[in-house]
């Protein structure tokens, strides 16, 4: 230990060089085993090396030294990182047991993705936030994080980039089992996705909230909002029909054939997705398609 000792303080002196990426993953490592040794010698290397924050962090976490990760995470710059670090150590310290630091890191991380500066990436942040308090069965504090998270969202400017990220918070709801408040926040993107002025765009947002709803066991919402589409129909139909066949949902995607049989081009998809959800009767639809 001595000799180890000695080896910091020398290494402290020295001209330290510029580290590549896969460098970076040493580094981390080694630099948690330098912590445990000595925690002076740690953070002057660390500073010097500049090297990724978030990684060393990961380590830290790995080898449990929580207040130390935490401590490094608030010299991470960037606002989105230094949430997303903080986020992870908290996930970890519910990991090992740690519930009430966990709540306490969790919101440093919720006040540190406050302060990121873009509504889109900040509504991100706290959406993922929300997830990791979920997967660490912190789900009242999830509610409010998500709440938290739609609010932001609603504060985004462009109506396209506001309604796929209603859609993805919506999805997460869904998977964190708050299936009432998903509901409520497909609603509300699908106002704001009829708000787009562009066409296309405003087809192709719908398109994915629907998509978004099928995921979510929402496929009856789904196919009421498939019905409202009517931009570039021949392009989206066929895309809900096949997460719908995916999804093993033969009744409503039954419900799509007739819409879809309006254009040539998706009528041809849609022969290849029935080929594909009833294989017994795939020569059949080859032979009339090949008719056709």
């Amino acid at each position: 230990m001595e000799e180890a000792q000695a080896t910091l303080e020398h290494l402290q002196e020295k001209e330290l060089p510029r580290l590549s990426s896969w460098q970076e993953g040493y580094a981390a490592y080694l630099l948690t085993q330098i912590f445990e040794i000595d925690e002076n010698a740690f953070i002057v290397l660390y500073k010097r090396l500049s090297i990724n924050l978030g990684l060393l962090c990961q380590n830290l976490c790995d080898h449990y030294h929580f207040a130390a990760a935490l401590e490094t995470a608030k010299e991470i710059k960037d606002d989105e990182d230094r949430a997303g670090a903080m986020r992870d150590i908290a996930v970890a310290q519910s990991n090992a047991g740690l519930v009430d630091e966990a709540c306490v890191t969790f919101a440093a991380a919720l006040e540190t993705a406050k302060e990121i500066k873009y509504d889109g990436y900040r509504a991100g942040a706290m959406r993922d936030i929300a997830v990791a308090q979920t997967n660490a069965g912190l789900v009242d504090e999830a509610r409010v994080t998500f709440a938290a998270a739609l609010e932001t969202a609603k504060e985004i400017e462009d109506d396209w980039h506001r309604a796929r990220a209603m859609g993805a918070i919506a999805v997460a709801q869904t998977n964190a089992g708050l299936v009432d408040e998903a509901r409520i926040t497909f609603a509300a993107a699908l106002e704001t996705a009829k708000e787009i002025e562009d066409d296309e765009n405003r087809a192709e947002a719908m398109r994915d909230i629907a998509v978004a709803q099928i995921n979510a066991g929402l496929s009856e919402q789904a196919i009421r909002e498939a019905e409202t589409i009517l931009t570039d129909c021949n392009i989206h139909l066929p895309i809900i029909a096949d997460v719908l066949a995916k999804s093993g949902d033969k009744k409503h995607f039954k419900q799509m054939l007739i819409p879809c049989a309006y254009y040539l081009d998706s009528a041809c998809r849609m022969c290849g997705v029935l080929a594909w959800i009833y294989p017994e009767q795939a020569a059949e639809v080859a032979k009339k398609l090949s008719e056709l």
